[in-house]
């Protein structure tokens, strides 16, 4: 058990060079280690040095984690969905998740300043919401997460946040007491499942530029209203469509279910090359849920969002920028979304030796690991 731990820390630091990496939530009958292990977020958070990587483990109980954020940190959770530690019955699983016991139940994060650059990924259930004060709070990454929801409650600007390969996304900007400027630049949100409201109010005063929604897909219950912000909504496909406030989006290379008569993705200014009247069953692999076929799921939650043999949104879209086509949807573009949330970590699939205990001579030892980049 030593010796995995010491190579899993050797990985970590060719990935992330020579931070630090602290575990909140890891059991092992080794014990903790200290400057390692940390009983809860806030207190592994407080000990780290910018650029720290922060892991958080799942629990049988279900684990739930929570903090102020205010130096840049990567905060890294072990995935969501079924691994092959519960298999049972009729489920699929993802291979390449960590056979790790538990789960994790819930995430909560304050960001505060000095956190310019975290990122959060593979983690479940997780809420960021930003301080509610009157200063800028910019460059947030969550990826691989799975139900996200974002607030955004300060009153200065938010440039440059990363919304990326998720499964369930809402957002909230609330409106603010005070005179602040609250500008949203360069928000991206790509290759994301949406299944709830994106909101936002610059309330007093505030702007929208350089906004991207790519390669997302919309399902059923998802509401955009927009307060008349700028963006670009391209190579996304819609189950259904509620909009509001989307005068100044520019829908391009998009799929939908509704009509092209009077529809907002067709009278836009700058849209264009969007399908409609689109049967979703058609374009995915397990529309609308996954079925048991031969006594076996024939998909994952995510997997189902697949495209089928046939579908129309094969090809149907651009790679932002250019001419180069790219299937819409989730698993299209530069970006695909990654089954399961895994983690850009490095997961040992294999760890075996000759014995626990050896001395003198050569000790052999056999390992493999996937990088899950």
């Amino acid at each position: 058990m030593k010796l995995k731990i010491l190579l899993v820390v050797m990985v970590f630091a060719t990935v992330y060079g020579n931070a630090t990496i602290r575990r909140v939530g890891y059991t092992a009958s080794s014990g903790k280690v200290n400057g390692t292990d940390y009983v809860n977020f806030q207190a592994a958070q407080d000990a780290a040095s910018a650029g720290d990587t922060i892991q958080l483990y799942p629990s049988t109980s279900g684990a739930t984690y929570s903090g102020t954020i205010n130096k840049k940190v990567i905060v890294v959770g072990p995935g969501y969905f079924t691994n092959g530690y519960y298999v049972s019955g009729s489920e699929l699983y993802n291979d390449s998740l960590q056979n790790l016991a538990g789960i994790i139940n819930s995430c909560s994060f304050i960001i505060d300043l000095g956190s310019a650059g975290t990122i959060f990924q593979g983690l479940n259930a997780i809420t960021v919401t930003t301080v509610n004060r009157s200063d800028a709070l910019n460059n947030i990454t969550i990826s691989r997460c799975r139900n996200v929801a974002v607030t955004f409650d300060n009153g200065g600007n938010c440039d440059s946040w990363n919304i990326l390969q998720c499964f369930g996304l809402t957002i909230t900007q609330n409106s603010y007491s005070g005179s602040s400027n609250r500008t949203i630049t360069n928000l991206l949100i790509q290759n994301t499942l949406i299944n709830g409201s994106i909101t936002f109010s610059t309330s007093p005063i505030g702007s929208y530029t350089g906004n991207k929604i790519y390669n997302c897909v919309f399902i059923s219950g998802n509401s955009l209203s927009l307060s008349n912000a700028t963006f670009t909504v391209q190579n996304c496909i819609f189950e259904s469509q509620s909009f509001a406030g989307a005068t100044n989006v520019s829908f391009v290379k998009n799929l939908t279910s509704a009509a092209a008569t009077g529809n907002i993705l067709s009278t836009n200014a700058g849209s264009s090359g969007n399908l409609y009247g689109q049967v979703m069953s058609s374009i995915f692999t397990g529309y609308p849920s996954y079925i048991i076929v031969g006594g076996k799921y024939n998909s994952t939650p995510d997997g189902r969002f697949k495209l089928s043999a046939t579908s129309t949104a094969k090809n149907a879209g651009y790679l932002p920028g250019t001419t180069t086509a790219t299937d819409c949807g989730l698993f299209g573009g530069a970006n695909p979304y990654i089954l399961s949330g895994i983690p850009a970590i490095p997961v040992f699939k294999k760890l075996n030796s000759a014995s626990a205990i050896y001395t003198g001579g050569t000790y052999n030892m056999n390992f493999s690991i996937n990088s899950n980049n």
